[in-house]
């Protein structure tokens, strides 16, 4: 059966059909219940607002579709197609001059379709849910700049297809596609250099934590990147996101200054290591691959094709070239394309699952990604329940809830790693960890030992928070809670509770000092640079394991001398039955003496009910009427200050650390002149 208008017509009416059977039945799974997993994200004013823009969105692109395909139909039936080439042949510029002057005209009539809708789009739609941040004269330039991209870029390569296919032969789809794969991947290495900056400003992400953890996280993972930078794409929108562009030596990784600012830096974090999965995983390798061979199956079918009549026919052409076989052949194969694309589209699925299993391997924050990932849908309104025939039809990654779930599905598993590769921990492992030389337990991968679980993790049997526990106040100055609690800050990493501690201490220890007005409080960062210690530094990053108690004694003890703190003396004492006297006696002093601070450390699982790992937390107070200890757990995501019996208090520290060489955990001692 030859190529006829009417099969023409038919297939991209299929197509057409298809596509908004899959939209209505896509507005059909907007539901008003809010799913659960999104409590206490969306409120629900949000919530609502996301629902009308799915509704707004959803309907404008059925409309531009049918607009789309009618006029697509009516030029074809009007004899558009034969207009267009008389008008570019007026001119006898040959055939390469008459066939870019075709591509251009036909080029120009669907942008000048297409305007309004991109308009109405942006300007419409966008801007009122809050998205569009484009001016017009943005919008104009960047419709001038790829307008002029166009040219410059599209011409030379149609002008070099026309010829090749003219003058060589048989296998003139043979160096056509060799010619456009070189292109290929020229524009891919140029593109960040010379393309990209032509529309966004991209500056290198400045030094602080978030670049700090980026680069401790790829050189864990021995990913390569010549920077890190951030753009501006709030000048156009609202919404967020992060890529890498270029490969090797010219790999950089790129923030939308957007996602920067909504997003935590576990959150951060995780998205990144998402990306660079993509990378471990081929994935952008195999991208390429199937990209070049889909173009040279593409170029071989369509030298089967050249000048044929019956395409000619199809589209109400009098005369054939081989400039014009090549632009019907690209529009005729649209709806074959179409289909070709649901199997790319499964494919780009599978590996964003893919990357998300490793991100949560490599990372193991899954809870950070998942976060990430929650707040990116409420950002974008993103459609929550999508119909399964849109997914298959449009979309490029999983839904939302899939990914959260395929995230979760090793949680039991995930909690277990947590439970022997966090230290501050120093596990009970029964094979002893391999040490650094510092002392200090290196692994691939740490799990926050509250983060990996799906739930708030509840407090132990015997652990009481202060909130529900306060009257102990009541009698007591409790000295160490007053000069501790100003500075209770969060860890910043899942194996930085021992910096956080000693920050805490820092801080404390400076209330007696006659600060200048221009003197900031110590932070973890500036307390880890005084001790002049690259391995505390190394210990408490993303990918860390934390420090020993015999260590933690000379880090906070550097770190006090950074600011002119000077102990008397900094004591460890390891728990153990010998020493449980003398750790009761050391309460007790710590009730009654301002000058004395505690840092425990401990198994926080016998204390909270949490995973158990080991955590080092200070001391607040001691209540020796009723012998129980309260902990300052830095660990704030999750927990508030909390009381526990002393018997409990010296249980969590009574243990012996294998992968530590049988050392005892135990208590710091901080006793300031």
């Amino acid at each position: 059966m030859g190529l006829t208008t009417e099969l023409i017509l038919g297939l991209f009416g299929l197509v057409f059909l298809t596509e908004t059977v899959a939209d209505v039945l896509n507005l059909s799974r907007l539901r008003s219940d809010l799913p659960a997993e999104f409590q206490g994200i969306y409120d629900s004013e949000k919530y609502r607002k996301s629902l009308q823009y799915q509704t707004e969105v959803t309907r404008f692109e059925i409309l531009h579709r049918a607009m789309s395909f009618g006029v697509f139909a009516g030029f074809l039936l009007a004899g558009g197609w034969n207009w267009a080439d008389q008008w570019a042949r007026q001119f006898e510029l040959g055939s390469v001059g008459t066939g870019i002057i075709f591509v251009a005209l036909i080029s120009a009539l669907r942008f000048v379709i297409q305007l309004p809708f991109s308009v109405y789009s942006t300007f419409g739609i966008e801007a009122r849910y809050g998205f569009n941040r484009t001016t017009p004269q943005t919008f104009v330039a960047d419709l001038f700049k790829g307008l002029v991209l166009s040219a410059l870029l599209g011409a030379p390569i149609f002008a070099g297809l026309i010829y090749f296919f003219e003058n060589a032969g048989p296998l003139a789809w043979l160096y056509a596609w060799f010619a456009l794969t070189v292109f290929q991947v020229g524009v891919t290495y140029l593109a960040p250099a010379l393309i990209l900056p032509l529309f966004n400003k991209f500056e290198p992400l400045p030094e602080g934590d978030l670049k700090r953890a980026i680069e401790i996280f790829a050189a864990q993972r021995k990913f390569k990147l010549s920077g890190i930078f951030t753009m501006d794409s709030s000048k156009r929108s609202t919404k967020s996101n992060a890529f890498f562009t270029g490969f090797g030596k010219l790999r950089r990784l790129v923030l939308f200054d957007t996602l920067i600012q909504n997003q935590s830096l576990d959150e951060l974090v995780a998205v990144l290591a998402h990306e660079i999965g993509h990378y471990e995983k081929k994935h952008i390798q195999q991208s390429m691959v199937v990209s070049v061979l889909s173009s040279g199956v593409l170029f071989y079918v369509f030298s089967l094709f050249l000048n044929r009549p019956d395409l000619f026919a199809a589209f109400k052409m009098d005369s054939t070239s081989i400039y014009a076989s090549l632009v019907l052949l690209s529009s005729a194969a649209g709806p074959v394309l179409r289909l070709v694309s649901v199997l790319a589209l499964w494919r780009s699925r599978r590996n964003e699952f893919e990357a998300d299993r490793f991100a949560r391997e490599a990372y193991g924050k899954p809870e950070a990604l998942v976060s990430a990932l929650k707040k990116m849908s409420v950002d974008h309104l993103s459609h929550l329940n999508p119909h399964p025939m849109k997914v298959v039809l449009e979309y490029s990654h999983p839904p939302v809830l899939q990914r959260i779930q395929a995230l979760r599905g090793l949680g039991v598993v995930l909690l277990l790693i947590a439970s022997f590769s966090m230290v501050s921990s120093q596990s009970f492992a029964q094979t002893p960890t391999p040490q650094a030389s510092a002392g200090v337990v290196l692994t691939q991968s740490k799990v926050a030992p509250a983060k990996v679980q799906t739930q708030k993790p509840k407090y132990g049997p015997d652990a009481m928070p202060l909130s529900v526990s306060h009257e102990y106040f009541k009698g007591h100055d409790a000295p160490q809670f007053w000069a501790l609690i100003p500075y209770y800050a969060p860890q910043q990493t899942g194996s930085s509770c021992s910096v956080a501690a000693a920050t805490m201490v820092v801080n404390a220890a400076r209330v007696g000092h006659a600060l200048r007005a221009d003197e900031p409080l110590a932070t973890e960062a500036q307390v880890i640079k005084n001790s002049k210690s690259t391995a505390w530094r190394f210990s408490v990053g993303l990918m860390g394991r934390g420090v020993l108690l015999d260590d933690l004694g000379g880090y906070l003890t550097s770190g006090l001398a950074g600011y002119d703190a000077k102990p008397k003396w900094v004591e460890m004492i390891h728990a153990n039955p010998e020493s449980r006297a003398k750790i009761h006696q050391i309460l007790v002093e710590m009730e009654k003496n301002p000058k004395v601070f505690l840092i425990a450390n401990f198994v926080q699982g016998v204390y909270t009910g949490d995973a158990p790992v080991g955590h080092f937390a200070p001391v607040g107070a001691y209540d020796s009427e009723n012998q129980r200890v309260l902990v300052l757990d830095p660990d704030r995501e999750w927990y508030e200050p909390y009381w526990v019996s002393e018997d409990v208090f010296f249980k969590g520290m009574n243990t012996v650390d294998p992968s530590a060489k049988g050392a005892y955990r135990g208590l710091i001692r901080v006793v300031l002149p």
